[in-house]
């Protein structure tokens, strides 16, 4: 089975950086991979702490399809556990490239800190493919796990980081701070062993040989009353480049497994 991501009709001011305007409409088209795990967040604990906590069943983690209102399609994945987005609406985001301005707040967590951006930019670099936002083949993760196993574990990293309460000092440090068993943010993945391993693989990855980034194609999108969500912006083709407004499509494609 094969997955098509068309990118068709785009506009300079939008892959060329951020559109123009800070606002793009998007309409929530399906969840790709996913799978569903009990999660739990409580704010008031520290990163390493064990203490009991009550887990909701059920939640969704995965990838999010959408085209928005230049008529490409995106992949997004969330940076909110309480707010939700629903298949078949159409939903209004502002755009940023400064990842410590999403999420917005309230709720619970608020904005990541320079830490937290900071791992997200390296968890992006070494595992999404910038063209199309999918996971990027020929890494452990694509290689080892399945596509709904990679893409759930990828989001319960990002929730990991985004609501866990990771000190704002150096990036081996608040990676040090990471686990999935302790802290504000856990998921049950003890009923689950290849999520578990896959979470693994990708937590113990983050830093090996130095800290990358995405070079400014990772943008947060913020809505005051649903989900925020993580967005890459392709590279620029060379007709955008020249000057030219729209570019032709291109069609990538990627074999789930």
């Amino acid at each position: 089975m094969k997955r098509s991501i068309t990118v068709t009709g785009l506009s300079v001011c939008l892959f060329g950086g951020i559109a123009a305007a800070d606002e793009i409409s998007m309409h929530f088209d399906a969840f790709g991979g996913h799978e569903s795990y009990r999660i739990a967040l409580d704010g008031r604990l520290s990163a390493d702490s064990s203490d009991e906590v009550n887990y909701v069943g059920g939640i969704t983690a995965g990838e999010r399809l959408w085209t928005n209102q230049y008529g490409a399609e995106v992949v997004t994945y969330c940076i909110q556990v309480y707010e939700s987005v629903y298949v078949g609406n159409e939903y209004t985001f502002t755009q940023t490239e400064d990842l410590t301005e999403v999420p917005e707040s309230p709720p619970y967590p608020g904005a990541m800190n320079n830490a937290q951006a900071g791992l997200v930019e390296d968890l992006y670099a070494r595992y999404i493919d910038m063209q199309t936002g999918l996971l990027a083949e020929g890494t452990g993760l694509t290689s080892s796990f399945d596509n709904d196993t990679a893409t759930s574990a990828f989001q319960l990293v990002i929730w990991e980081i985004v609501n866990e309460s990771i000190t704002d000092g150096s990036l081996d440090m608040a990676a040090s701070e990471l686990s999935l068993d302790l802290g504000a943010f856990r998921a049950d993945t003890d009923n689950n062993m290849e999520g578990q391993m896959a979470t693994d693989l990708i937590i113990s990855s983050l830093g090996v040989d130095g800290w990358m980034d995405t070079q400014g194609h990772l943008i947060g999108l913020s809505n005051p009353a649903h989900q925020d969500q993580l967005m890459v912006v392709p590279l620029p083709m060379p007709a955008l480049l020249a000057g030219i407004g729209f570019a032709g499509a291109i069609v990538l494609r990627r074999r789930l497994r």
